[in-house]
């Protein structure tokens, strides 16, 4: 097998658009390009729906799809025989692709498994293991199909060009399957960069192991970005990336990034006991290349480059754990918070032979109050304050240097989390912090969202829109310049246009009795999601059980369901959080008993298929929601004490 397999070719041809469905290049045993009705197989129904295919059926409900089946084999993995890539036809749609043959090219480079259609990629996976050796002579042509060819090694397009002119807010990656995973933020030279790892089929792919890779977004105004190629791709056939941090040393950016490796090759494990075996020998960890371990390299990786676009992979690994967070402190040394199969805080004053300085922080699982892991946490400095964010529970703070002692903001009911994963936060001209991090609710990735930080005199942390991300909209149309909301009284119904609106207004609670409030957005077949208000309490909440004239029930918060489920170890297995994107409740976002200016961006994805909800209060928190499915049709507001609302507009949102 080994002098017979592959490690690089491509099959190209030219595609009619009226070719029948069916088979369409057969390579035996090696490849076969099809073109087939998505839904119709009961075997591949799992995997349409990982790839969004439903959401590009033609209005008459068929849905085309043309993907590409690759066979391989590997010893490690035997049970890993077939990967596959593909894209719905409707996708070509309004791209300038209107003539009457499509060139096509299925590319296997080795690492990865790409179909570009006219030179434009339309999905990639990463296979383990390679197929037997295609031969030319046993290729089978269906008819609709001209000049095919087979290259070994292969004829692969060059790398894209950077994509200018992108609008950060709400952004998901260029696809139908692509969205946004763990994002990770720098701020240097006067740019603000995104790195994230980018994700088709929500985690699904390379055989379920993940296969992400960190993409690159970049901006000197937080207004207009820039899409480059991906900063770290992969490259081997066991790799595949997990988060990590950006940092500056020795005048080089550096990026750290854990490896999964051990997800698809067993040798991984081995690599990890030994650089184990050193950190216990040595009381430090250890600095391998690739050729000093026993098996593939896993654990904590980072890259080089002189202007934070361009890196190149040193080949080191510089600690055991997975989910490396490598922050530069003022003093000189690199600050580690590890998670992915070691836990607590390290330092170095260079880049490996960490120490560990505190093996119980970031605290985890039954041990924290928010129930956190140890894993993506984001490290940031702030007017004479310390911040730790935990992935998707646990907030804390230090005034008392990097090192700590820390206290836990979220467990006092004063987190960061409003609907999005794993938020990271960087600093910005003129002493600002901005956060990003991906939607929750449709699986692992999602939409990116962007935020920027208050810093509250108390030392805790507010969150706003980010002014220069908000998209522009049309002027506003007034619905009602001031109305009371009275207790069981539906008041100020309005339909709404199937487009994104920004929906705006000035809500007072009862002077006497403050109660609850609620927004509430219908969409189609009965489904609904309630923004509720508890001026009470000072607190808000996403729901989408909602009944007939009377608000939805009250959630706990993230804290509460902490309190109620002790014997619940991870904040994951809870249920109505942040972290799942639809349900949860927040703590202290507003001011009780006060008015609030409350805007709500209603965001229509089809991608998604359904809508976005995104509110933001007295410009001083936020909260957003996912909502598949629900596609808004009318908005109306509803109380249990008499609520004044003054200046409710609406505004449709502006095409870019």
């Amino acid at each position: 097998m080994e002098s017979q397999h592959c490690e690089d070719f491509s099959l190209s041809c030219r595609l009619r658009r009226d070719v029948p469905a069916g088979e369409l290049i057969v390579l035996p045993g090696v490849c076969v390009l099809l073109l087939r009705q998505a839904g119709d197989d009961a075997a591949l129904r799992a995997w349409d729906s990982q790839q969004n295919y439903h959401r590009y059926a033609f209005a008459d409900g068929r849905c085309p799809v043309l993907e590409a089946v690759l066979t391989v084999h590997s010893a490690n993995r035997p049970e890993w025989c077939e990967i596959r890539v593909g894209f719905p036809l409707r996708c070509l749609q309004g791209q300038g692709q209107d003539q009457d043959e499509l060139a096509v090219l299925v590319d296997f480079s080795g690492a990865a498994l790409r179909l570009y259609i006219d030179g434009r990629l339309m999905d990639e996976n990463f296979p383990y293991g390679y197929p037997p050796r295609p031969t030319a002579g046993a290729m089978r042509v269906a008819a609709g199909v001209t000049a095919p060819a087979l290259s070994c090694p292969g004829q692969r397009p060059p790398a894209a060009a950077p994509r200018t002119g992108l609008r950060a807010q709400y952004f998901t990656p260029e696809g139908h399957n692509s969205w946004v995973g763990d994002v990770v933020t720098f701020y240097h030279a006067g740019v603000f960069h995104i790195y994230y790892l980018l994700d088709r089929r929500h985690h699904a792919s390379k055989f379920r192991c993940g296969g992400h890779y960190f993409a690159h977004l970049s901006s000197s105004d937080l207004r207009h970005w820039t899409g480059h190629p991906a900063a770290i791709g992969i490259d081997e056939q066991w790799e595949t990336i997990g988060t990590g941090t950006p940092f500056l040393w020795d005048g080089r950016v550096c990026f750290s990034y854990g490896m999964h490796s051990s997800r698809m090759d067993a040798s991984a494990r081995e690599s990890l006991r030994v650089q184990r075996e050193y950190l216990a020998a040595h009381g430090r960890s250890g600095v391998f290349t690739r050729e000093e371990l026993p098996g593939v390299p896993a654990g904590t990786l980072y890259a080089v480059s002189d202007d934070g676009i361009s890196f190149r992979k040193s080949g080191e690994v510089i600690h055991p754990c997975e989910n490396p967070s490598i922050y530069a402190l003022p003093d000189g040394q690199l600050l580690l918070f590890a998670g992915y199969g070691l836990e607590g805080t390290w330092l170095s004053d260079r880049i490996g032979a960490w120490r560990c300085v505190n093996p119980s922080f970031p605290p985890s699982g039954g041990g924290a109050p928010m129930r956190n892991s140890t894993e993506c946490q984001c490290y940031f400095a702030w007017r004479g304050r310390d911040y730790v964010l935990g992935g998707f529970s646990g907030f804390f703070v230090s005034d008392s240097g990097p090192l700590g002692p820390y206290r836990d903001l979220a467990a006092e009911g004063h987190d960061l989390y409003d609907g999005l994963g794993v938020p990271m936060v960087a600093a910005f001209a003129g002493d600002r912090r901005i956060l990003a991090g991906w939607l929750a609710g449709n699986g692992w990735g999602g939409q990116l969202v962007l935020r920027e930080l208050i810093q509250l005199p108390d030392g805790n942390i507010g969150m706003k829109w980010l002014p220069e991300a908000t998209p522009d909209t049309a002027p506003p149309e007034v619905v009602a310049e001031s109305v009371v909301i009275e207790p069981g009284q539906v008041r100020c119904g309005r339909e709404l246009p199937a487009q994104s609106q920004l929906l705006s207004m000035r809500v007072t609670p009862s002077a006497t009795a403050p109660g609850r409030f609620a927004l509430r957005v219908h969409g189609d077949g009965g489904q609904c999601c309630e923004l509720q208000l508890d001026f009470a309490r000072g607190r808000a909440q996403w729901h989408d059980q909602c009944p007939d004239a009377a608000l939805a029930a009250a959630l706990p918060s993230a804290r509460e369901l902490c309190a109620q489920n002790p014997d619940v170890m991870s904040f994951s297995k809870l249920p109505n959080t942040h972290m799942r994107g639809r349900n949860y409740c927040r703590e202290n976002v507003l001011v009780a008993a006060a008015p609030t200016d409350l805007r709500l961006m209603v965001i229509v994805d089809n991608k998604l298929g359904g809508c976005i909800l995104d509110a933001e209060f007295a410009g001083r928190q936020t909260m957003i929601t996912c909502r598949p499915g629900l596609w808004p049709r009318r908005v109306e507001l509803l109380a249990e004490s008499a609520t004044a609302v003054a200046d409710f507009s609406i505004a449709a949102l502006r095409a870019d």
